[in-house]
């Protein structure tokens, strides 16, 4: 009986001691609901922030929790970037990323837009709500205080002030803009800030990593920029009509040069391909838009984008204008290269990016399995050794039967199996299978 008791008391005693250290806790709790979502598609990211927020009440109170709260979404999220800034407002991360939301809210049309490209003049001008407008005119006011050489705070707001119809006021800040140093959204800032919370709140650096990419990270005022490029080449050539011909260069020029600041400095591909097409709408500055790429028969994106710009230099030099015509050619054939860089990195990858995303959560679920494997088998060789130096008598030490040795063998390749199953189901789910 005695004996009965001591080995209750030892493998009680190892369970606390495990259960005590926080890495554990973590991983015997993520698996265990982990288990109940064992398909890719069942589980979005409102379940992975819950489960991270009730491991984990409260992480403090400085900018860059405030700023991770915000970036995983929720009804409070205008509150949290409030509280972000407040606790932070030196920070320019701060200030863009709550730019970067109101971006998704900032939803206007201009005629003139749609005019330019197609000629189709029946799209209605809806504008701006002002009061957003005036809210975002102040947080970027205040971001280009905290960080004056960083051009994204003036293009955000730029658009917003074409957005309630303030071009003049636009064109002077899109202007300013073009002399600035750098371009920075900060939105990797608050990709780090977010995963550190994560990790912090009890989720693997996998999980915590797969989450923010691909539901946190969006890039909602790159639509805004695009606007705010072909408003301005609307207005170069509104200028140019009126005799004005010196201030519709120095627009198209900024405009140029805020493509290169965007494709230099920018820390995501997309921004920089936005930055590419950016100085590119300098095209549309010709009286007749030229055909899409694949309307030309048989000519490749690279060829076209060529004669493009070769057209449009032509119309720049026409008009007296040597050094912008010269800036947009050596300029075009950057932007060329890096899209072709871009192109040959999607065409060397053996996967596509929804076949690399089952990939990368099938293998993390595994990963997480075993580690749970680990755990339980740490567990049970320690109180096994503890059995064996209990015993004066070695041979009285319990032998692992038939089945506990199958036992092993099935926990060893559990976690392997689920992998394979998942994978499997999240496949036929996601590209329609049965």
């Amino acid at each position: 009986m005695f004996r009965r008791w001591a080995f209750a008391t030892i493998v009680l005693v190892l369970l606390i001691a495990a259960l005590a250290i926080p890495e554990s806790r973590r991983v015997l709790r993520l698996d265990a609901w982990r288990l109940l979502h064992l398909n890719v598609g069942d589980y979005g990211p409102e379940d992975w922030i819950n489960a991270a927020r009730r491991s984990h009440a409260s992480l403090g109170t400085d900018w860059e929790t405030y700023l991770a709260l915000a970036e995983l979404g929720g009804s409070k999220r205008p509150e949290y970037y409030k509280k972000a800034i407040q606790a932070g407002p030196n920070r320019p991360e701060t200030y863009a990323a709550a730019l970067t939301e109101y971006s998704q809210r900032s939803r206007y049309t201009r005629s003139e837009v749609y005019g330019l490209s197609n000629g189709d003049t029946r799209v209605e001008t809806e504008l701006l709500d002002p009061e957003l407008g005036r809210a975002i005119l102040e947080l970027a006011k205040k971001g280009s205080r905290v960080d004056p050489d960083n051009a994204f705070f003036d293009l955000i707001a730029a658009d917003a002030l074409y957005g309630m119809q303030r071009d003049t006021e636009a064109l002077n800040v899109i202007s300013a803009a073009a002399r600035k140093s750098h371009y920075n959204s900060y939105r990797q800032a608050a990709a780090v800030c977010t995963v550190k919370y994560l990790e912090a709140a009890g989720l693997p650096s996998m999980e915590a990593n797969l989450l923010v990419a691909r539901y946190t990270l969006v890039f909602p005022h790159l639509a805004g920029i695009l606007r705010i490029s072909r408003l301005t080449v609307w207005h170069a050539r509104q200028l140019d009509a009126q005799g004005r011909s010196d201030e519709a260069r120095d627009y198209l020029t900024a405009i140029v040069k805020i493509g290169v600041l965007m494709r230099k400095g920018a820390e995501y591909p997309i921004e920089r391909l936005v930055g590419s097409y950016t100085q590119s709408a300098i095209g549309l500055f010709e009286p007749t838009s030229p055909k899409r790429p694949e309307a030309i028969g048989g000519m490749s994106e690279a060829d076209s984008q060529r004669l493009r710009t070769a057209r449009v230099s032509k119309v720049l030099r026409a008009h007296g204008w040597p050094d912008l015509a010269a800036l947009l050619e050596r300029e075009s054939a950057s932007a060329a290269a890096f899209k072709e860089k871009l192109r040959e990195y999607f065409r060397s990858s053996d996967q596509d990016v929804a076949g690399a995303d089952l990939i990368i959560a099938a293998t993390m679920i595994g990963l997480l399995f075993l580690r749970s494997s680990a755990v339980l088998l740490v567990i049970a060789g320690l109180v096994w050794l503890a059995l064996k130096i209990g015993r004066r008598d070695s041979a009285a030490v319990p032998k692992l039967s038939r089945a506990g040795k199958i036992g092993l063998v099935l926990l060893g390749l559990l976690p392997w199996f689920l992998v394979g199953w998942t994978f499997v189901s999240s496949s036929r789910s996601t590209f329609g299978g049965g």
